[in-house]
């Protein structure tokens, strides 16, 4: 994708005239058209759909539909490529009862007790984070060693 929006600045800046004759017209619909024929290929309909035009378009046109075709890769890179969370970054309490495998009513009610130890961020009732460290340091403090069901009573 980063090729492609490299592609597509170069077409905005290949467009940057205010000469509007025959040639440049041909020209920035021709770019347009290659620029929506990659969108196509790369899984962006609706960049496609907007590369649609005719024979002939104004360099100030074609800038403006290259335009929303960079707002939309930047959008759908957003979406893809972010970048992955550190391991030891603070987790929300839906992220912390998953990793505990308990409902998030538990890690608050851990939270209000004070035994698990947590980050609020925030006026008021603020925003709760978890470290996994902090996870890991509940979960050794609460395990319980298993117990026979039935003693042994011909010992």
């Amino acid at each position: 994708m980063k090729k492609f929006r490299k592609r597509v600045l170069e077409a905005i800046s290949s467009c940057d005239t205010d000469i509007f004759d025959t040639a440049w017209a041909e020209h920035c619909a021709q770019t347009v058209q290659e620029i929506g024929e990659e969108a196509l290929k790369l899984g962006l309909p609706d960049a496609y759909k907007r590369c649609c035009v005719g024979d002939m378009l104004s360099p100030r046109a074609a800038k403006a539909i290259l335009g929303e075709v960079l707002a939309e890769i930047d959008r759908n890179g957003q979406s893809e490529e972010k970048p992955p969370a550190p391991a030891d970054a603070p987790l929300t309490v839906k992220q912390a009862a998953e990793f505990l495998n308990v409902s998030p009513k538990t890690i608050y009610a851990a939270c209000e007790a004070g035994t698990l130890r947590h980050l609020r961020i925030g006026e008021g009732r603020g925003t709760i984070r978890i470290t996994k460290t902090d996870l890991e340091s509940f979960r050794r403090q609460n395990q319980t060693d298993s117990k026979p069901l039935i003693k042994d009573y011909l010992s």
